[in-house]
């Protein structure tokens, strides 16, 4: 069973949408790569 951390539902704006899938895109192929995409993501 998951354990829910929050119950505020998250709804992202296009932009922030946009800002991710440059970043998803500009680290595709990296290996490691899924730890500084967290990092990115946060400052979004």
């Amino acid at each position: 069973m998951q354990k829910r951390i929050s119950t505020l539902p998250f709804h992202d704006t296009p932009e922030q949408a946009q800002k991710l899938d440059a970043v998803i895109e500009g680290l595709k192929g990296h290996d490691g790569a899924v730890m500084p995409a967290l990092h990115e993501d946060q400052e979004i």
